[in-house]
């Protein structure tokens, strides 16, 4: 995975992940943080043992969200927005947003079984793969 991730975007990369609180929903956005522009997705899939798919998504931009539920709970979302949605399923598209693929970006939340693979801007030289 890591291997994959440093082959798509560099060695100085760090990982993050969803933090979201089970059985919310209702939240409030506290903020929305930009990550960058590119991004390695690891989502887990559903096997006896850890597996993940990766893909390097192209057009798009991630973000760190941090929430507030209605009980005062902290969490923080993973977001990505895909700013190039052509090759999105035109049926999910329309039954859920109401529009056609490639003719606005789309944004949406990223679960906890999933991670994502980003530049580390915060340093310059330093220690590669901050995990």
């Amino acid at each position: 995975m890591m291997d994959f991730a440093i082959s798509k975007l560099g060695k100085n990369i760090k990982v993050m992940s969803s933090s979201l609180v089970q059985n919310q929903d209702k939240y409030e956005v506290d903020e929305v943080n930009k990550i960058g522009d590119k991004v390695v997705m690891c989502h887990r899939l559903n096997f006896k043992k850890v597996v993940f798919y990766c893909h390097a998504v192209n057009a798009s931009t991630t973000y760190m969200v941090p929430l507030t539920a209605s009980d005062g709970t902290k969490s923080k979302a993973l977001t990505i927005c895909h700013h190039d949605t052509r090759g999105m399923n035109p049926n999910v598209l329309h039954e859920v947003l109401n529009v056609k693929p490639g003719t606005v970006p789309v944004c949406h939340f990223i679960g906890n079984k999933a991670i994502a693979w980003v530049p580390d801007m915060s340093e310059s030289g330093g220690h590669p793969c901050v995990v």
